[in-house]
């Protein structure tokens, strides 16, 4: 499935959370599928517990700077810095700064296919 630019993305919520998440991946396109694409946009301030879950996930940051926490290790990463992770370990992203935070992530995990919002 091709999504040309400009084309109307959807963007959603995840629960209470204040990261919205335009979805670069077709939902639906193919339930087979393994990858979901979206591009994370975390407010200033931002800042979650560290979370575990199957899967793995491969970020690059676009705009800002974040906090990567895993497994207790923090790194700090500006526009440019990739990550890569088995998502069974601890892990968190925070935005420490007072500027909006834009990452490009992929994930095996679908976790926008439930407990979403659209906006």
């Amino acid at each position: 499935m091709i999504l040309k630019a400009g084309h109307p993305r959807k963007r959603v919520c995840i629960e209470d959370s204040h990261v919205t998440y335009d979805l670069l991946s077709i939902s639906g396109s193919s339930p087979e599928r393994i990858l979901e694409a979206v591009i994370g946009e975390y407010p200033p301030h931002y800042d979650c517990p560290l979370v575990t879950h199957d899967g793995e996930e491969f970020g690059y940051v676009l705009e800002g700077s974040i906090t990567l926490i895993v497994d207790d290790k923090e790194y700090l990463l500006e526009p440019g810095d990739t990550f890569h992770f088995f998502s069974s370990h601890a892990h968190t992203v925070r935005n420490p700064t007072d500027q909006l935070a834009k990452v490009l992530l992929v994930l095996t995990l679908k976790f926008l296919e439930g407990g979403e919002k659209s906006l």
